[in-house]
C-alpha cells in the first residue's frame, strides 16, 4: 500500500468512527481531536508529504462532518479560524512525529549495526554497565578469550557466585580486580591505554591481551560504567619469544663459528710448528751425516735424534689420521679377548724412560683385571695418551700414578699426576679436538691438542666413559671406565677392520 493510500484510509476510518460516535453524542467540542490518531499513524508509517495530506484531509473532514452545523462548508474568516489553528498545530505535530519516527528508525538501525559489529569483530569488547564494574557483558570474541558464555558475567568484581573462573596476571603477578583496565577507567574516570595482561585459565593455558579502556559518562557528567577493547597478542608474544630465542641461538652460533675459526687458525699454526720442528732436526742431522765429519759418538747421537724425529712425525700423522677417521665415523675397533693388566703394564714400561728423563716418578698398580673383550692396540693408545699427557704437564720431581682395577663387570683405568692442573674454565673443553689451554705462540708444551680427544673417542667407541678431575696447582686425575661386555649395551661388536 502506498503512502497516500494509507493517509486516505486512516482518515476514512476516522470519519467512520467519528460518525458512529456522533450518533450517540455531539462531536463538536472534540472534532479536530478525532483526527490526531490518523495524523500520528501516517507520520509513523509514511513519508512527510503523505502525513501532511492526512493532516489537511483530517482538518477539512472535522470541519465538514463533525462541527455544527454538520455537513456544511465554513464561510467567512471567523469560521476558518479554528480550521487554520488546527492545521497549523497538526502540521507541527506531523513534522515532529515524523522526525521522532525517523530518529527511532535510525536508532534501531544503528543498534543493529552495533550488534552486528560486536558479533563479527575479532577484537574483544567488554562493557561495564555500572561504575563499580560488577556486571560486564562481552562480545563473542571476548567470550572466546575468557572462555565464558555470551550471557555470563565477565567481571572479576562481580559477586563470588557470578565471578568467572580465571586469573589475570601482569608480569607473572596476579592483578587485583580494582586495578584491571575497565575498573581503573571507571574508578578514576580516565582513559587506560596500552596495558598487556595474561588471562590464565584453570588448566594452565593462557591468553595474552593488549587492552584499552574508557569510562562511559552520563548526561550529568558522572561515570556510569566503562568500555574496553582487547587484542589477542598470544601469537605475537610467542613469535617474539621465538625470535628472541633465535637471536640468542644465532649469537651463540656466531660465537661458536668465531671460536672454531680461531681454533682452526691456532691449530694450523701449531700443526705447522709441530711438523716443522722434527723435519728441521731430520734435515739438520742428515746434512751433518752427509758431511762425514762427525765423530762416532756424534753419529750415534745423530741417529738417535733422527729416530726420535721420525717417531714424532709418525705419532703426529697417526693422531691426525685417527681424528680424521673419528670425525668421519670411519674409526673402527678390532676386538678380541685380552688380559688388560699386562697390556697396561707394558705401556707403563714403555713410558718409563720418558718419565725418568724428565725426573718424574712413574708408579703403576695393576690389579687382577682378568680378560676383557677390547681392541688391545686402542686400549694401549688410550693409556699411552693419558700417561704422555701427565708427563708433559708434571714438573720435574713430580709423580704419575697409573692404576687398573675391576669394578663389578667394568674395567677402570686411572692416571693421576701431581702436575700443574687444569683451570676450571678450561675443564669443560679438555676433551675437545684442537683445544689447548696454552694455545698461544709462546706456549710451553708441544703437541696438537688431539691426544685427549682421541682418548674420549676410543673410550666411547668401546661403550665406556672418561672423566677428569683437576684444579690449578693440584694435579689432574683422568678416569676411563670400559664396560665388561666390551661394547655398548644393545649393540654387537664391530667386525675386525680390513
Amino acid at each position: 500500500m502506498s503512502s497516500y493510500a494509507i493517509a486516505f484510509a486512516s482518515v476514512a476510518v476516522t470519519i467512520g468512527v467519528g460518525l458512529v460516535i456522533q450518533s450517540f453524542a455531539p462531536t463538536n467540542p472534540v472534532a479536530f481531536l478525532l483526527f490526531v490518531p490518523p495524523i500520528l499513524v501516517t507520520a509513523m508509517w509514511t513519508d512527510l508529504r503523505a502525513s501532511l495530506v492526512a493532516t489537511i484531509l483530517g482538518g477539512l473532514s472535522a470541519e465538514y462532518f463533525f462541527r455544527f452545523p454538520y455537513y456544511t462548508v465554513p464561510k467567512g474568516a471567523e469560521e476558518l479560524v479554528p480550521l487554520s489553528l488546527y492545521l497549523a498545530i497538526a502540521a507541527g505535530i506531523t513534522v515532529l512525529a515524523h522526525r521522532l519516527e525517523l530518529t527511532r528508525l535510525d536508532a534501531e538501525k544503528r543498534a543493529l549495526e552495533f550488534d552486528t559489529l560486536m558479533r563479527v569483530s575479532p577484537i574483544g569488547v567488554a562493557i561495564a554497565s555500572d561504575p563499580e564494574c560488577r556486571r560486564i557483558s562481552v562480545n563473542p570474541a571476548m567470550a572466546s578469550m575468557l572462555r565464558i558464555g555470551l550471557a555470563d558475567n565477565g567481571s572479576l568484581s562481580a559477586p563470588e557466585s557470578e565471578r568467572p573462573n580465571f586469573q589475570v596476571l601482569r608480569d607473572g603477578v596476579v592483578v587485583a580486580p580494582e586495578d584491571l583496565p575497565l575498573q581503573r577507567a571507571a574508578r578514576l574516570g580516565v582513559e587506560v591505554r596500552n596495558v598487556e595482561l595474561d588471562v590464565v585459565h584453570p588448566d594452565g593455558t593462557h591468553v595474552s591481551l593488549y587492552e584499552f579502556a574508557n569510562p562511559l559518562i552520563d548526561a550529568e557528567g558522572r561515570v556510569r560504567g566503562a568500555i574496553g577493547a582487547f587484542l589477542d597478542i598470544t601469537e605475537r608474544r610467542r613469535n617474539e619469544k621465538a625470535l628472541q630465542q633465535a637471536m640468542v641461538e644465532n649469537a651463540a652460533l656466531y660465537r661458536q663459528a668465531q671460536e672454531a675459526n680461531q681454533l682452526k687458525d691456532e691449530f694450523l699454526a701449531t700443526l705447522s710448528h709441530e711438523l716443522r720442528t722434527p723435519l728441521n732436526a731430520l734435515l739438520g742431522w742428515l746434512q751433518l751425516l752427509r758431511s762425514d765429519q762427525l765423530s762416532e759418538a756424534k753419529r750415534d747421537r745423530a741417529f738417535a735424534a733422527i729416530e726420535r724425529s721420525a717417531e714424532l712425525q709418525a705419532r703426529l700423522t697417526a693422531d691426525l689420521l685417527d681424528v680424521s677417521a673419528a670425525m668421519t665415523g670411519k674409526l673402527r675397533l678390532s676386538r678380541s679377548s685380552v688380559m688388560v693388566g699386562p697390556l697396561v703394564e707394558g705401556v707403563v714400561d714403555s713410558m718409563r724412560p720418558a718419565a725418568e728423563e724428565k725426573g718424574l716418578e712413574l708408579h703403576a698398580e695393576i690389579g687382577h683385571a682378568g680378560p676383557m673383550v677390547v681392541d688391545s692396540s686402542r686400549v694401549q693408545q688410550v693409556v699411552a695418551n693419558l700417561i704422555s699427557n701427565a708427563i708433559k704437564f708434571t714438573p720435574a720431581g713430580g709423580r704419575v700414578d697409573v692404576s687398573v682395577e675391576r669394578v663389578a663387570e667394568d674395567l677402570r683405568i686411572v692416571v693421576a699426576d701431581s702436575g700443574i692442573g687444569i683451570a676450571d674454565e678450561f675443564l669443560p673443553f679438555v676433551f675437545d679436538r684442537f683445544r689447548q689451554a696454552d694455545a698461544g705462540p709462546t706456549r710451553e708444551h708441544a703437541g696438537l691438542g688431539l691426544g685427549l680427544a682421541i682418548v674420549r673417542h676410543l673410550v666411547e667407541l668401546h661403550g665406556g666413559t672418561v672423566a677428569v678431575r683437576s684444579a690449578l696447582g693440584r694435579g689432574t686425575t683422568f678416569t676411563a671406565q670400559l664396560p665388561g661386555s666390551g661394547h655398548p649395551p644393545g649393540t654387537t661388536p664391530d667386525p675386525p677392520s680390513p
